[in-house]
């Protein structure tokens, strides 16, 4: 009886050795697709940082600034084409 004991645990203590392994190959697979998947988000994302919308920002204020420019001039254009008349 106590061989059967002492089988029974040295196949459990085996079986745990392995089931480890395989755990832990697993885990290392899954957290390998994980990063994967977040290295692929990143690249495809912009990174919406202050500097960057600051940035952004002001390059929309310096087209809407030389828009405004352009319609004051058109505008002044045209009043002093309707007064000369």
């Amino acid at each position: 009886m106590a061989s059967v004991k002492f089988f029974s645990s040295i196949t459990g203590l085996f079986l745990s050795i392995i089931l480890s392994i395989y755990q832990k190959n697993w885990l290392n697979n899954l957290n390998s697709k994980l990063n994967e998947i977040c290295r692929q988000l990143e690249r495809l994302m912009q990174p919406q940082t202050v500097e960057y919308l600051l940035n952004e920002s002001s390059k929309e204020q310096k087209e809407q600034t030389s828009a405004i420019k352009h319609l004051a001039i058109e505008l002044a254009f045209k009043l002093a084409t309707a007064v000369g008349r």
